[in-house]
C-alpha cells in the first residue's frame, strides 16, 4: 500500500471516532439561543473535535505558547503535518524538473520551529507539507501564468482551511504584494496565529495576514470587502471535507466572486462522493471560468481543479 493511501486511511479512522458534521443552516439557533455562526464547533463536527485535539497537543498550558516540537505531536502529524517522505521526494523532483519550480525551491524553506519532518537528504530545507505548498504555487503559474513569487500587482489570497499556517508564512516571505485571509475553525486559527507570530519576523508581513472564523457570516462579509485586487481562492483538502451546505455558501459568496481558484480534494468524505460533487461544481463554474484539472504532483490518486474567470 502506498504512503498516500495509508495517510488517507489514517485520517478516515481518526474522523470516525467523532460524530459527522451535522446539517446546519444559516441563522439556525441552538437550544440556548446562540446563533449557528457563533458556535465553536457547530458547523464542522468531526474537524471541530479534531482541531481541539490539535490545539491541546500543540499548546504548552503553562506558557500559552506553541510547544517547540508541536509538529511532532500525534494528532498534528497525522493531519496537518504528516511525515510523507516518499510523497515529498516526488513533489520535490516534480518542482526541480521545471525552471519555475526550481526557482521556488531556491526561494522557500520551512521554518525549523515546531520540528518539521524535513526531507533529508534530498530536500533538507523543506518538509513534504512545504513542498506541497510550493506545488500549488507552481500549478497556478503553469495553468494561468500567475507568479506569486513575484507579483507586480496586489493579490488577495483566501486560504480556506489554513493548516498550521505554513502556506501563509511561505507566501508573505515570497512577496510583499500578497494579502492573506485564512478562514478556519477557531482552534486551528489559534495555532496559525501563534505559529506565524513565532516564524514571521517582519511586523509588516504579519499585518498582511487576516484570520477569520469559518462561518456563514464571515463568508458574506468577506465577499463584501473585495476590491480591485486579484482575488484567489485556495482550498486544499478542506472544502471537500466541509458539509455540503457550507460548500454551497462558500461557492456562491466567495468562489464565484473570485478571479481564480484552486481546490484539491480526496475521493470521498463521510459518505459524500467528492468526485460527483466536483463534477457538478466544475459544470457550474465552467459557465464563468476556464477550468483545468489534474492529479496533484507527487500523489497517485488525489486530484485538483483550478479555474480562471473568463
Amino acid at each position: 500500500m502506498n504512503t498516500e493511501s495509508v495517510f488517507f486511511k489514517v485520517i478516515s479512522k481518526i474522523l470516525q471516532r467523532v460524530p459527522p458534521p451535522r446539517k446546519i443552516q444559516e441563522g439556525e439557533s441552538s437550544a440556548n439561543g446562540t446563533n449557528a455562526s457563533d458556535i465553536d464547533g457547530g458547523m464542522f463536527g468531526a474537524w471541530d473535535e479534531l482541531s481541539k485535539t490539535n490545539l491541546n497537543e500543540a499548546i504548552n498550558a503553562q506558557t500559552g505558547q506553541l510547544r517547540s516540537d508541536f509538529l511532532r505531536k500525534p494528532s498534528i502529524s497525522q493531519t496537518v503535518h504528516p511525515n510523507q517522505r516518499s510523497v515529498g521526494v516526488r513533489i520535490g523532483e516534480y518542482l526541480a524538473s521545471s525552471t519555475y519550480g526550481s526557482r521556488l525551491l531556491s526561494l522557500a524553506s520551512d521554518s525549523l520551529f515546531g520540528q518539521p519532518y524535513l526531507i533529508q537528504p534530498d530536500f533538507p530545507c523543506l518538509s513534504s507539507s512545504g513542498l506541497q505548498h510550493l506545488s500549488y504555487i507552481e500549478l497556478l503559474h503553469k495553468h494561468w501564468g500567475i507568479d506569486l513569487a513575484y507579483s507586480p500587482d496586489e493579490v488577495h489570497f483566501i486560504d480556506y482551511g489554513g493548516g498550521y499556517g505554513n502556506l501563509a508564512r511561505i507566501l508573505v516571505s515570497l512577496s510583499d504584494q500578497i494579502n492573506i485571509t485564512i478562514l478556519d475553525i477557531p482552534s486551528m486559527l489559534k495555532i496559525q496565529q501563534l505559529f506565524l507570530q513565532s516564524t514571521v519576523s517582519r511586523k509588516s508581513s504579519l499585518e498582511r495576514i487576516c484570520f477569520l472564523k469559518s462561518d456563514f457570516k464571515s463568508y458574506t462579509s468577506l465577499s463584501g470587502k473585495f476590491g480591485s485586487q486579484h482575488i484567489h481562492f485556495n482550498a486544499t483538502f478542506s472544502l471537500n471535507e466541509s458539509p455540503l451546505e457550507v460548500r454551497t455558501c462558500v461557492e456562491s459568496e466567495i468562489i464565484e466572486k473570485s478571479d481564480t481558484f484552486f481546490i484539491a480534494y480526496s475521493p470521498d468524505f463521510y459518505g459524500i462522493d467528492n468526485l460527483d460533487w466536483i463534477k457538478e461544481f466544475t459544470k457550474r463554474m465552467s459557465k464563468s471560468f476556464n477550468i483545468e484539472k489534474g492529479y496533484l504532483p507527487g500523489y497517485k490518486t488525489s486530484e485538483y481543479v483550478t479555474g480562471k474567470k473568463k
